[in-house]
Parts: structure tokens; sequence; C-alpha cells
């Protein structure tokens, strides 16, 4: 299991080792808007954090929600 870089997810001891690690916080923007019958509204928003989170995990820091 990959550990979590998701700001609300981390116990106060895992934010503050991530945060001294890597002082970066990624901060998800997406719109939320139609897509048509095809996808959600929160897709664009879904996207981001799913990027943040790889970014995270990849080159250090934290996921805001």
């Amino acid at each position: 299991m990959t550990e979590t870089v998701r700001w609300e997810e981390l116990r106060p001891r895992e934010f503050v080792a991530r945060q001294n690690d890597s002082p970066v916080v990624y901060l998800p923007m997406g719109l939320c808007e139609p897509h048509g019958h095809a996808a959600a509204f929160g897709l664009d928003t879904v996207k981001a954090v799913w990027l943040c989170e790889r970014a995270a995990e990849r080159l250090g820091g934290i996921v805001a929600p």
C-alpha cells in the first residue's frame, strides 16, 4: 500500500515528516462543469487531485483538500 500524500488523511506526525522532507503543498483546482451524459460534473476536480497526488508521490509534498 502506498503512503498517503493527502493532507486530510495524514496523521500529525506524518504531516510534519512530509513537510520537513519537502515543504511543498499542491492545491488541486478543477472546474465543476457539465461534460454531457458521459462524465460527472466533478471530473475536472477528480483529474486535478489525481495529478497532484502523482506529483506528490514522485517529488514529495502534500496535497491540500
